[in-house]
C-alpha cells in the first residue's frame, strides 16, 4: 500500500495524473484512447504522495486502504476529517 508510494510534487506531475487527482480540465483525457496513460500510471505509480495527500490508482490499494481503520481522509489545511475512514 503506502510503502510503495512515490512522492511527486504537483508541479512535476504529468497532465494525466493531475487530471485524475484534481479533476483538472487540461485535455489529458480528451484523446481517442486515454487508457494508455491510465495503464502506465497504475503500473508505474499505483500509490502517489503529493502536496495535498495520497492518491491510490490500483483497485487492490483502494480496497486495502478503505478497509484499514487507521486510515482517514483529512483536509490538508484544516486537518478536519472527511471522506474515507472519517466518522
Amino acid at each position: 500500500m503506502t510503502d510503495r508510494a512515490v512522492h511527486i510534487p504537483f508541479a512535476e506531475m504529468d497532465p494525466t495524473m493531475r487530471s485524475l487527482l484534481t479533476y483538472e480540465n487540461n485535455g489529458a483525457m480528451d484523446v481517442a484512447c486515454p487508457w494508455a496513460g491510465l495503464v502506465d500510471i497504475v503500473r508505474d505509480t499505483p500509490v502517489v504522495r503529493w502536496d495535498m495527500g495520497v492518491g491510490f490508482f490500483s483497485m487492490a490499494d483502494v480496497v486495502a486502504v478503505g478497509n484499514h481503520p487507521a486510515v482517514v481522509s483529512a483536509n490538508p489545511v484544516t486537518h478536519e476529517t472527511m471522506g474515507m475512514g472519517s466518522r
